[in-house]
């Protein structure tokens, strides 16, 4: 996807996967539309790009950073259905494939200059949508919909910048000041009384959001908001008066391969193991029986045991013995089980950290 706002490329980890491509990893600064946020990525270097039809020749990417997913969506593609709606279009719709299955792997921004060269440009009236080609093909830019409104309030907007030199605050450099010529054989550390406030402010993170630090700002990102959003609308409580949460997934059209064979192999091993220790099977069963007593789980209704394909996942579950308390067993669910690359923690928000600062915690003491 092009994107004309994005400072640079990114690539979502599932192509990163599929490509076999390593690389190291790297803290990145990101100024997005809603503020500036600090990510740990990865950055990737000797990609080349280059359309399905092979008509031009690859198209060299200098760098691009990792992500975990791309936040767009299909529907800001155009389709040819789309282009059949306008007669000054039309004749495009067959050079337009859709691949609604395919998924977003690769946002590419300016840096990339070749990219964006314009081939071809249909223009229409005032108010209708207009028609760029570009090496990677059509697309259309405007009202695509003649009869159709929005039907959400959302809004998507991409624009990324990266800034990968934070320069000093020149806020506190007063117009008056002389220049100062250095020696380019030495050079002095000046510091500020603001830069040195600043610093020991750092470790207070509850400040953050009632002060603007310049550097420092914690902005809700998007993965917090929708985290925050699933919450909001699905945390209740249920007919036993206990609390239910839905899953936080990362995307709603989350698919997963089929596990259930892998999950009996292990249930049949933990059988064999709970056979020949009387204890643990003793524990391990008393365990599972008060979950079930105190509604902590249930069994699936008969009319849910089907689902549609890829939106079924079993957990697998083993023991875990206090170390001090011998008697003491806890069953964990195993979320972070692996198969075919998949884990049900790998497509779950993981959430704002409300966890102050540890040295700030300490500081304070």
């Amino acid at each position: 996807m092009l994107d004309d706002q994005s400072s640079d490329v990114f690539i979502s980890d599932a192509l990163l996967h599929h490509l076999g491509i390593s690389a190291p990893e790297v803290d990145l600064q990101v100024n997005t539309i809603v503020g500036s946020n600090t990510i740990r990525t990865k950055k990737v270097t000797g990609i080349f790009i280059q359309d399905i039809e092979t008509e031009y020749a690859p198209i060299k990417v200098p760098f691009a950073y990792s992500r975990e997913y791309i936040p767009a969506s299909h529907e800001d593609i155009a389709t040819p259905k789309v282009a059949s709606q306008w007669k000054h279009l039309s004749h495009i719709a067959d050079k337009l494939p859709h691949r609604p299955n395919v998924e977003i792997g690769l946002l590419i921004g300016p840096n990339v200059p070749a990219s964006f060269q314009p081939i071809n440009v249909i223009s229409g009236n005032e108010e209708e949508p207009w028609a760029e080609q570009y090496k990677f093909g059509w697309t259309i830019i405007g009202r695509v919909c003649k009869d159709k409104e929005p039907i959400s309030n959302a809004a998507s907007v991409n624009r990324v910048t990266v800034k990968r030199e934070i320069l000093l605050d020149c806020e506190d450099i007063s117009e008056a000041a002389p220049l100062i010529i250095k020696n380019p054989m030495s050079s002095k550390d000046l510091t500020t009384p603001k830069q040195i406030r600043e610093m020991m402010e750092l470790d207070y993170t509850e400040i953050h959001h009632s002060r603007k630090i310049r550097g420092t700002d914690q902005v809700e990102s998007m993965e917090d908001g929708r985290f925050r959003e699933i919450l909001t609308k699905g945390l209740h409580k249920n007919a036993e008066g206990n609390w239910e949460a839905p899953l936080p997934f990362k995307t709603d059209t989350v698919t997963m391969p089929d596990n259930k064979g892998h999950c009996l192999r292990r249930l049949l091993s933990l059988k064999r193991r709970l056979l020949n220790d009387n204890k643990l099977k003793d524990d391990y069963l008393a365990f599972m029986k008060k979950t079930l007593d105190n509604g902590h789980a249930s069994r699936v209704p008969v009319d849910q045991l089907t689902t549609a394909k890829g939106k079924a996942w079993f957990l697998p579950h083993f023991h875990v013995y206090h170390p001090r308390k011998p008697d003491q067993i806890r069953v964990v669910f195993d979320c972070s089980a692996v198969y075919e690359n998949e884990s049900l923690n790998k497509h779950l928000l993981q959430g704002p950290d409300q966890v102050n600062s540890l040295i700030g915690v300490l500081t304070r003491f």
